[in-house]
């Protein structure tokens, strides 16, 4: 046998080690998508209730989603309803307009977000 088909040959289980390992299961997740029906929620000057749709897609079972708004003015988020976010916006007492940011999380998934403006 010559030089080379014993060196190729030496090589042969190093080559089915990286195989294998590269086809290990790293133990990666399905990961789900928040999708929302709205991105941004043009709200009356007045105080009014407003509400957001959205699906999970790839949902993990027993999880809610989370939701935060960087906006004192942005109240009583109610997340109870499956699909279905509810919030309360306060009245906006000057002539300027203002908007916030509403984060919305989910396990496994990318924050979504949807701006109120007042």
């Amino acid at each position: 046998m010559s030089k080379i088909s014993k060196f190729l040959w030496s090589l042969l289980p190093l080559l089915s080690l990286l195989f294998v390992v590269s086809c290990e299961d790293n133990g990666s997740k399905i990961t789900s998508v928040i999708k929302l029906k709205s991105s941004v929620v043009e709200a009356k000057a007045k105080a009014d209730t407003y509400t957001v749709n959205y699906t999970i897609e790839n949902p993990v079972d027993g999880e809610t989603v989370n939701v935060v708004a960087d906006a004192e003015w942005i109240s009583n988020i109610d997340r109870t309803t499956a699909g279905v976010i509810k919030f309360d916006v306060a009245d906006n007492t000057v002539e300027q307009q203002r908007s916030a940011v509403v984060t919305v999380e989910y396990k496994n998934a990318e924050p979504a977000t949807f701006t109120v403006k007042q």
